[in-house]
């Protein structure tokens, strides 16, 4: 007779990932439209109190994402959002088959989101982290490698070190991959920002990834580049990123799947190489069913249209779009939040300097603009 580990599983939900690039300057106006279609007016506000211009931008879109997701690739009235006991964040339908897990990162001049939809085990564990392929100004590699040497364990500073002609690049792109990769599982398991990464530990060369020493099972982590043409003035600068999405496929018949007590036993039955899945996304094409790159039109398009809960729509008014408050009309949207941003109140988004990746790559690892 067959068991459940004999039989072959349904597969596993689709892992998207979304990415878009802040490929040109975002207006004033734009970012009003996007901050009046979050519902939440604390949310908002803390969008708009962002230090800088940029951070503002990719705060509003992180929290649009789900909504955009939803109401363009779900029947997003059958949603509604909840928390697990950890305060990782997910929206459930009635359909018990049917959540929506997430996870969302930022840095410099991308925003990206990783999703699936299914059963609540196979979708809510979903990180996702990305940082910038550059180090900030006046610093070395070395630098960045001594600032961050307190998140690694001695064998990956040892694996992390390269040789030859491009060291620098080596041991950028190595570090780059460990913290991606140990954000991103901080987030799909939702511990707080304190978590000690050296808890943690990446074995590049055998592809492994341990957490206490113990090697986890049933993980699927998503390595991969985002290449990036980004508008400076009359120039076309391009920008590379390292990414990382991780989530818990989890093993059939297998219950308690992390847990130490559990951890030898479940080694023993599963052999090195089978028990996770790594895949190395960096050739072009081997990520096209799973990424999807998105510019500032579509994203202002795709929330300009998102109709609101209390029933409030489209920002357009006989094809132009109409600012909250603006001459064109009274202060919000008609049926809109009861306190919607205007320009006045967003006036000095455009009074701020934009500061750009170099501060946001010195970060241990990239911010996302909603920690779930």
């Amino acid at each position: 007779m067959a068991t459940p580990m004999d039989t072959d599983p349904p597969p596993p939900p689709p892992l998207k990932v979304w990415v878009m690039s802040m490929n040109r300057h975002v207006t004033t106006d734009e970012i009003v439209r996007g901050l009046n279609k979050i519902e939440d007016e604390e949310t908002r506000k803390l969008c708009l109190n962002k230090p800088t211009r940029d951070e503002c931008i990719r705060a509003m879109i992180s929290k649009l994402y789900p909504t955009i997701v939803m109401q363009h690739k779900l029947a997003r009235f059958r949603f509604r959002r909840n928390k697990t006991s950890t305060g990782k964040e997910f929206y459930q339908s009635n359909d018990p088959n049917v959540y929506l897990g997430y996870s969302v990162a930022d840095t410099g001049s991308l925003v990206a989101m990783a999703w699936a939809t299914g059963p609540l085990p196979q979708v809510v564990n979903i990180g996702l982290d990305v940082m910038k392929f550059s180090i900030p100004r006046n610093t070395t590699v070395n630098d960045f490698f001594e600032s961050v040497k307190h998140k690694l364990t001695e064998r990956e500073q040892r694996d992390v070190s390269g040789g030859g002609a491009n060291a620098d690049e080596v041991l950028l792109r190595r570090l780059l991959i460990i913290l991606t990769i140990k954000s991103a599982y901080i987030k799909a398991i939702q511990q707080p920002s304190g978590f000690d990464y050296r808890r943690m530990e990446c074995q590049l060369p055998t592809q492994t990834f341990k957490v206490d020493g113990h090697e986890l099972i049933g993980w699927e982590i998503r390595l991969f580049k985002a290449n990036l043409g980004i508008q400076r003035k009359e120039l076309l600068v391009e920008e590379v990123y390292q990414c990382c999405a991780v989530i818990y496929r989890g093993v059939p018949g297998a219950a308690g799947l992390n847990n130490p007590a559990t951890a030898a036993a479940m080694q023993a039955a599963f052999p090195p190489g089978k028990r996770n899945k790594i895949y190395w996304n960096d050739r072009e094409g081997e990520a096209t069913e799973m990424l999807n790159f998105l510019k500032v039109d579509q994203i202002v398009k795709a929330y300009d249209g998102l109709v609101l809960k209390n029933g409030a729509g489209s920002n357009n008014v006989n094809g132009r779009a109409r600012v909250p408050g603006s001459s064109s009309g009274s202060g919000a949207v008609a049926g809109g939040p009861s306190s919607a941003v205007s320009p006045t109140s967003a006036r000095r988004l455009g009074e701020q300097p934009t500061r750009r990746s170099s501060e946001d790559t010195a970060r241990m690892h990239a911010q996302a603009g909603v920690m779930h």
